[in-house]
């Protein structure tokens, strides 16, 4: 009888999960226009997308505040503070969640945070914190 001493290729390693979130906007049913962030807890990526609502609710606000557009008509011009106080409720919102994910909208746009267990995200990307 035959001895086969072919070696059998050891079975492919896997990669232990390594649980991170993903934090960002977009409008609904679009993709992003900006690359999302990627935190390595819910309470950093809470508070980065807070910063987000905060600045996105201070830019409506100023916006709709009087202002000179070098004579050019201005559709926000006038406009009340509705969408500034309606990211601000947002934002209040996602201060107040515990995760591990939340969703929420306000002025057109979709906020989210989502957990994500693929070790290769914290590795390629960018923006990770």
């Amino acid at each position: 009888m035959e001895q086969n001493n072919v070696s059998t290729p050891d079975a492919p390693r896997q990669r232990p999960a390594v649980s991170h979130f993903h934090a960002g906007y977009n409008q609904p049913g679009y993709l992003p226009e900006a690359d999302p962030e990627v935190h390595r807890s819910f309470e950093a990526a809470r508070q980065a997308l807070a910063a987000d609502l905060d600045l996105h609710a201070t830019a409506e606000d100023t916006w709709a505040d009087e202002h000179d557009c070098d004579d050019i008509a201005c559709a926000t011009y006038g406009q009340d503070h509705q969408l500034a106080g309606d990211l601000a409720a947002c934002r209040d919102e996602l201060v107040s969640s515990q995760g591990p994910e939340w969703s929420g909208s306000a002025a057109g746009l979709a906020y989210w945070i989502t957990s994500c267990e693929e070790a290769g995200c914290l590795a390629d990307w960018p923006g990770r914190r």
